[in-house]
């Protein structure tokens, strides 16, 4: 017996697709706010709050392409050791710098570059709400906290 889903469903996964990105994190570069091994839920979406955590995507010449998890901490006229990001760019670091490849390194980042804005993270069975803070100092140092 063949069994046809209905429509809705297949438009519904179809959207999620587009406006969803769930990633598992690789490295410590987010430490301690987010782990290795957390799963994470990001709306897809091009430019963030500043605070927020996103996804980078960034193309090699190989044409292969790597999401990075970083945190937004300069925006458009900000100065950010000494640098004034420029419209169009923003600042990317991670939290745990002595392992972060980030804007410390490679300047300002293309805005176009942030695919998602990660909302949640499920860790060990527990949705760690992941929205952006609206002050540095409302900025959890460990989810749950």
């Amino acid at each position: 017996m063949v069994v046809h889903r209905p429509l809705t469903i297949d438009l519904l996964a179809w959207w999620l697709r587009r406006r969803l990105l769930v990633i598992r994190l690789e490295g410590s570069s987010m430490a301690p706010a987010l782990e290795p091994g957390d799963l994470l839920l990001a709306a897809r979406t091009h430019g963030a709050a500043r605070f927020s955590i996103v996804v980078e995507e960034r193309l090699f010449p190989d044409g292969t392409i790597a999401h990075q998890v970083k945190r937004v901490t300069g925006r458009p006229g900000d100065r950010p050791r000494g640098l004034i990001v420029q419209a169009g760019y923003v600042w990317l670091e991670g939290d745990n710098a002595a392992v972060s490849s980030d804007s410390r390194q490679r300047g300002p980042i293309l805005e176009s570059t942030i695919a998602a804005v990660i909302v949640a993270a499920l860790r060990d069975g527990r949705l760690i709400d992941l929205r952006a803070p609206s002050s540095p100092s409302d900025a959890p140092t460990h989810p749950g906290a």
